[in-house]
C-alpha cells in the first residue's frame, strides 16, 4: 500500500467522527480568521498553518481530534515538505493519548501510513530530523521497532544506506557520552523502545553490516559512520 492509499485509509477510518459545531478554544486562544477558515474549509483543504493552531485547540477534545486527525497525519507524513508542527510524533502521542488509536480501523490505517513511511526510509534520502520522527512516530504506534530496524541494515539500497550512515552519525556523539539517543527526551514516554533502537546502533551486528558496505561501496559517510561505530565499540567504557 502507497503512503497516498494509507492516508486515504485513515480518512474512511475517522468518517464517523463530524467536523465539531464550535472550537473550544480554551486551552489556548485561536484567532477567529483562523476558526472561521477551519469551520468553513473542507477537511482535506485546510492549510498546513492553520492545521498547526488547531492543534493545540484539540489537547483534550477527543472527538474533534478523531474528525482532524487524518488531515494532520496527511500534512506530517509528507517527507518532501518543509518542517511543519504538529509533527508526525506530537500527532501520534496525542492520538494515544486520546484513544483515537484504540479504534481498530484506525490503528490499522495507521500502520498502514507508518509502513509507507518505512518504505520511504528504505528507498529515498532522508534528513536525520525525518528519520528521527518516522521512528519516534513509530512507537507511538508499534510495540516494538525491531524488525523494521533489521530489515533496514539489511537492504541492498543506496538510499537505505545513506539514511543509515545518516542516523547513525547524527547519533554517535550522544551514545558515546551518554549512550542515549539524541533526541532522547522525546522518548521519556516510551523507554523501552528508546533501549532497543539504542541497543541496535551500539550492536556489534550494525557495526559489522556498516563496516562491511563501508568496504564494498566506499561511500564516505558510511565510511565515518563505520570509523565512528569502530571507535565507539572500542572505548574503554563501552559495554
Amino acid at each position: 500500500m502507497t503512503l497516498a492509499q494509507a492516508i486515504d485509509a485513515i480518512y474512511a477510518s475517522c468518517v464517523s467522527h463530524p467536523k465539531p459545531s464550535r472550537l473550544d478554544d480554551s486551552y489556548g486562544p485561536l484567532d477567529p480568521a483562523v476558526s472561521g477558515r477551519i469551520m468553513t474549509t473542507a477537511l482535506r483543504e485546510l492549510a498546513p498553518a492553520d492545521a498547526s493552531a488547531l492543534f493545540h485547540v484539540l489537547i483534550e477534545d477527543r472527538e474533534g481530534f478523531a474528525h482532524f486527525y487524518p488531515r494532520f497525519m496527511e500534512i506530517a507524513a509528507r517527507t518532501d515538505a518543509p518542517f511543519q508542527y504538529p509533527d508526525l510524533p506530537s500527532i501520534l502521542e496525542q492520538a494515544r493519548r486520546l484513544g483515537t488509536l484504540a479504534v481498530p480501523e484506525v490503528a490499522t490505517a495507521t500502520k498502514q501510513a507508518l509502513h509507507a513511511l518505512w518504505d520511504i526510509v528504505f528507498t529515498r534520502p532522508l534528513d536525520p530530523e525525518t528519520l528521527d520522527d518516522i521512528l519516534l512516530g513509530s512507537a507511538w504506534v508499534l510495540e516494538s521497532l525491531q524488525s523494521y530496524l533489521d530489515a533496514w541494515a539489511a537492504v541492498e539500497n543506496l538510499a537505505a544506506q545513506a539514511n543509515l550512515s545518516a542516523y547513525v552519525l547524527a547519533n554517535l556523539d550522544s551514545l558515546r557520552t551518554r549512550r542515549r539517543l539524541r533526541n532522547d527526551r522525546e522518548w521519556e514516554d516510551r523507554p523501552q523502545l528508546e533501549i532497543e533502537v539504542g541497543d541496535w546502533l551500539r550492536s556489534r551486528a550494525l557495526a559489522d553490516r556498516i563496516c562491511h558496505l563501508a568496504r564494498t561501496t566506499g561511500e564516505p559517510r558510511l565510511v565515518e559512520a563505520c570509523a565512528g561505530l569502530r571507535d565507539l565499540h572500542t572505548a574503554p567504557t563501552f559495554r
